[in-house]
């Protein structure tokens, strides 16, 4: 069934939908033709057609516009989308840059594609995921039911989750995957990724001043990849500034912190290391 999206046409960023007969804001779960990433908010916003509906072709201005939606600041949007879209140089956009994961459109836009986004780690995929396995032990693309219960389940039926219990639970799936997987890649890099995450999440959905989420909301995020406007969320009325982002990534960075001696955390960021080298050295490779 179709869900009406409650935001006002002033406020919806408008992008030449997939499917023309599916309004922008409407939600409908993704074809088997259109593609996803592992990152459930941005399929959330690619099933209202808030991004484009199937997942190709996403220019930089897009997406900001998409987190300009979500009352994310124009800096940190930008800060946000730099990453993706400038990780490889220019000079790597050439016959092969649809394996490399990003490549221009025929106005010579920078564009990305879902698909591209889920050849590797990077910016979207990595180890320790809330609701993804590592690469190395199964999908780190779909949802897997069992994370997405074990999530659900952490706090108690129909209470909320604060920024502090989705730390606490980051640290849950930290020492999970280093029992099940031996050669899971998690270091500086990797936590500084998961509390940006943690933070956005937070910072965009929470309410209150320990950034409150409904369990009701998460479940629709994650399970439906589905914006909680029937449950009742709605779009912070101030923006999600730099400088607020910063100070609450600094407490989830420190609070989430997995590693319990300094060899663990040196034994991580190498594997991250020999990883992202093997993956620099085939992206060079074309």
């Amino acid at each position: 069934m179709q869900r009406t999206h409650a935001a006002t046409a002033s406020t919806m960023p408008v992008f030449p939908p997939a499917d023309n007969s599916i309004p922008t804001g409407v939600f409908s779960p993704a074809r088997p033709s259109d593609q996803r990433t592992a990152c459930p908010i941005l399929n959330a916003l690619s099933n209202h057609g808030i991004l484009p509906r199937d997942g190709r072709d996403i220019t930089a201005s897009q997406l900001r516009s998409a987190m300009r939606y979500l009352s994310v600041s124009p800096e940190l949007a930008y800060l946000a989308v730099f990453g993706p879209y400038n990780f490889h140089p220019p000079s790597a956009l050439l016959r092969s840059a649809k394996e490399k994961g990003v490549y221009t459109d025929a106005q010579r836009n920078r564009v990305i594609d879902y698909s591209l986004l889920n050849l590797g780690p990077g910016f979207i995929e990595h180890d320790v995921s809330i609701s993804r396995q590592d690469r190395e032990v199964g999908d780190p693309i779909r949802a897997d039911p069992a994370l997405l219960k074990q999530f659900l389940s952490f706090r108690p039926p129909g209470s909320s989750y604060a920024i502090t219990d989705t730390a606490v639970y980051r640290k849950k799936r930290y020492a999970q995957q280093a029992m099940s997987n031996k050669s899971m890649k998690y270091g500086l890099v990797e936590h500084s990724i998961v509390a940006g995450e943690t933070t956005g999440l937070h910072n965009i959905f929470g309410q209150g001043w320990n950034y409150e989420i409904p369990q009701s909301w998460l479940k629709a995020l994650f399970v439906e990849e589905r914006l909680p406007i029937e449950e009742g969320w709605r779009v912070r009325s101030f923006p999600f500034t730099v400088i607020e982002g910063w100070l609450v990534w600094i407490f989830v960075f420190i609070f989430a912190w997995p590693f319990t001696s300094m060899r663990e955390l040196w034994q991580g960021s190498a594997k991250s290391a020999v990883r992202e080298s093997k993956l620099s050295r085939i992206v060079h490779s074309f």
